[in-house]
């Protein structure tokens, strides 16, 4: 457990870290389309 823990907590802060990103380019909307469009892409 000790192991993972140490990704565990890598893998939150770089998910915590886009969601800050994506709060920040929500408030742009030509950015927000721009994501948007890239999100579908990737899905």
């Amino acid at each position: 457990y000790r192991h993972y823990s140490g990704m565990i907590e890598k893998i939150l802060k770089q998910h915590y870290k886009m969601q800050r990103q994506t709060a920040t380019i929500n408030a742009d909307p030509k950015l927000k389309a721009y994501n948007r469009a890239r999100m579908g892409k990737i899905v």
